[in-house]
């Protein structure tokens, strides 16, 4: 019996430690240039060089941020957060700052792109219900607004 006590606080305490120091990174997305990327570390956005080096940390909540997409020009990243409970869609700038709100519902959104006419893309289940329960596609203008459904159809991942 103490040989596996042992034996379980040596695996605990290994998996502690390497889960400290663990390399990987969630959510990568590159810049239109391919110079830059954007991923979600421990919770909160990160932007370093495509190589990994110079990593800035955009983000420093105690809430779950990921699923960073870049603007078309690279000049503001907009991401996913549950600061408020669920998921709502943000924009950062790309070199850090304040990040804005753009979505409010009590429904998770979950983020899919950032168009070329400066809108951004996402999936949610908010009242467009169908037996199957699966969410709409909808979308919101990064300069914020009101969201609009895209499609007449349900689906996922657009």
């Amino acid at each position: 019996m103490q040989k596996l006590k042992l034996i379980i606080s040596i695996v605990v305490f290994t998996s502690f430690l390497f889960a400290q120091e663990s390399p990987f990174v969630f959510n990568p997305s590159l810049n239109s240039d391919g110079s830059k990327i954007a991923f979600s570390y421990q919770g909160d956005i990160w932007v370093s060089d495509a190589d990994g080096n110079n990593a800035v940390r955009l983000t420093i909540h105690e809430a779950y941020e990921g699923n960073p997409k870049w603007s078309p020009d690279n000049s503001m990243i907009a991401f996913s957060s549950d600061r408020y409970g669920n998921n709502d869609i943000f924009v950062i700038p790309s070199t850090g700052g304040t990040s804005k709100r753009l979505t409010y519902h009590s429904i998770s959104d979950v983020l899919s792109d950032w168009t070329s006419s400066n809108d951004l893309i996402f999936t949610t289940n908010r009242e467009f219900k169908q037996i199957e329960w699966n969410n709409e596609i909808q979308a919101i203008s990064a300069n914020g607004g009101t969201e609009r459904r895209i499609l007449n159809a349900v689906g996922d991942m657009a």
